[in-house]
């Protein structure tokens, strides 16, 4: 049989195991550590209170088991009977908890084992007893990152243990054990940066600071949060009652309208303007969901879903305490395959859906931009009914460059409003377009273009109060260094564009270093100019001392000639 490490640390599923024991309250009792090999913890588990016994296939390690003063039982534990055999074992002893650690993962039926365990725990009347369970992460980042290398590779222990039948995520993990009767009670995962499965170590996917690994990483971890999780080690209760997560089935399958238009209505706000532009669409391919705040009138809601009757999917409303919160549950409701963020104030042409799906068209997953302009008018005055009476002939479009970082343009504008991102792209990568915190939205768009690409919808369709138009400049400042914290991937072009920016910058600099010495140069024949300047002032200084000197000698001499003819000298 195949040895695996028998020490115990701290940095292990095994110590996981005894903190979430330790967590539970378990006041001790026949611990059973099904599948225990050489067991690292049974000293630990026994100092802890427990009466370890240790149970296992393989002879050779129970008896090392037994030679250090443990009680052990041979045991099979993927024929039927298994919970009948492990009762006789426990017999009118306390069963407290029961060890499944690195064990699901080599057998054929997981489930049928947690059945077994379910019914020992039933049938003894031990409903407050513990299950501790360790898994390993089949979705830990140095696989995937060797996938996209084209490599899976078994090894003697480790994520992928030659001996493993059976590969977990998170979701299916937890599916596992809620349709088999179990609770999770609380969690204290592994984790681990860097893996068994690090190598080639030099491979640019795998290899720690290179800008390939660390993309890659910020994507996983986008993603979904156990990407550096390397076993699941979970305790779980005995619950019946628990629901099964719904299957999972391409999510393709679910998204049945073009465009899902999520719409925050607080307390006392009017939507019926935006609503009268999303029915008057030449488009039917969208659906609204409005996120309304706990004080809004349901006669307003009712309204709603009259003007909009027969024009769109379906309208659901979602309560919040905030309105990030409503936000955050209405795009999870959404079934569209893009989403698009609007305030109650925001107005649409008619032709705003249409003019998205051609776009998208050119540009399948692309994060869709419509043209975008300020709403005339003061605060407070009645808005015209239409979007071609609101607007007028003269619309000026606002630049909304912030978002394309190859750009040389003035950075111009933020209109949130005029973006529609592929849900898909939310779902999968975690981006918070509700975020409130300063700069959020506008980091999490660029992430989406970051991601998905950019496609422009020219026509102006899109129009906002001056109020909710955000500097560009000022947006990116607040989130450059968050942007900043892992490597960017830009699209398919930009190479030879970020070399025509580099000659322009050196260009640029070549001309700022001529004229940084024309300008040397000048300040020294300015420096020259001036101390002859000086010198010159200096000789004027003196040659008009010496002119007044003369002329008082002139004039001493002048009356002394005087007073010599007065006195008749």
């Amino acid at each position: 049989m195949k040895e695996y490490p028998s020490r115990y640390e701290e940095h292990s599923s095994h110590a996981s195991a005894m903190r979430l024991l330790a967590r539970s309250g378990c006041d001790g009792g026949v611990l059973l550590d099904l599948g225990c090999g050489r067991s690292p913890l049974a000293e630990v588990a026994t100092e802890a209170g427990f009466e370890y016994i240790g149970l296992d296939i393989d002879e050779h390690a129970l008896a090392e088991l037994e030679g250090r003063g443990f009680e052990v039982h041979p045991v099979d534990l993927v024929t039927p009977g298994v919970a009948d055999r492990l009762g006789a074992v426990v017999g009118d002893r306390k069963l407290g908890a029961v060890l499944l650690l690195d064990v699901l993962e080599h057998v054929v039926d997981p489930g049928a084992l947690l059945r077994e365990v379910n019914s020992l725990f039933t049938e003894m009347g031990v409903i407050d007893a513990q299950l501790v369970v360790s898994i390993p992460n089949v979705t830990h980042f140095d696989l995937g990152a060797k996938l996209l290398a084209g490599r899976w590779d078994y090894l003697d222990t480790g994520l992928l243990d030659d001996t493993h039948l059976r590969f977990f995520d998170e979701w299916g993990y937890g599916r596992l054990f809620s349709s088999n009767g179990w609770r999770e009670a609380d969690r204290d995962d592994v984790e681990l940066e860097y893996s068994e499965q690090r190598f080639p170590a030099e491979a640019p996917f795998v290899r720690p600071g290179v800008p390939a690994r660390e993309f890659l990483l910020g994507l996983r971890m986008l993603a979904e949060p156990n990407g550096l999780t390397y076993q699941f080690v979970r305790r779980f209760q005995l619950d019946n009652s628990v629901t099964a997560p719904t299957p999972r089935e391409p999510e393709s399958l679910r998204r049945d309208v073009f465009v899902s238009v999520v719409v925050d209505l607080p307390s006392g706000g009017d939507v019926v303007p935006l609503v009268g532009d999303m029915s008057r669409q030449t488009s039917g391919q969208f659906e609204v969901i409005v996120a309304v705040d706990p004080g809004a009138s349901v006669v307003d809601l009712a309204a709603v879903e009259a003007q909009l009757d027969g024009r769109c999917a379906r309208v659901i409303t979602v309560a919040g305490a905030t309105s990030a919160e409503r936000l955050r549950a209405a795009v999870g409701a959404a079934g569209g395959r893009y989403l698009c963020l609007l305030a109650p104030d925001t107005r649409v042409a008619p032709a705003w859906i249409e003019r998205l799906a051609k776009a998208e068209l050119a540009n399948p997953g692309s994060v869709l931009v419509a043209g975008a302009t300020c709403l005339p008018g003061k605060v407070g005055e009645p808005a015209p009914e239409t979007f071609e009476e609101l607007l007028g002939p003269a619309t000026k479009r606002l630049a909304q460059n912030w978002v394309e970082l190859l750009s040389v343009e003035e950075t111009g504008d933020v209109v949130t409003q005029a973006f529609a991102v592929p849900t898909d792209a939310l779902v999968t990568t975690s981006l918070d377009l509700a975020g409130e915190r300063a700069g959020a939205p506008a980091g999490a768009l660029v992430r989406a273009v970051e991601l998905c690409g950019l496609a422009h919808c020219d026509d102006v369709c899109v129009a906002v109060p001056r109020t909710r138009v955000l500097d560009g400049a000022h947006q990116m400042s607040l989130v450059r260094d968050e942007l900043s914290e892992r490597p960017f991937l830009l699209p398919s072009g930009s190479f030879a564009a970020v070399l025509e920016l580099r000659e322009v910058l050196r260009r640029e600099r070549a001309g700022r270093v001529v004229s940084d010495a024309a300008l040397v140069a000048a300040e020294a024949s300015a420096q020259a100019l001036a101390a002859q300047v000086e010198r010159l002032d200096r000789e004027l200084h003196v040659a008009r001392t010496a002119m007044f000197e003369a002329e008082k000698r002139g004039a001493v001499g002048r009356l002394i000639r005087i007073a010599k003819r007065a006195l008749g000298q």
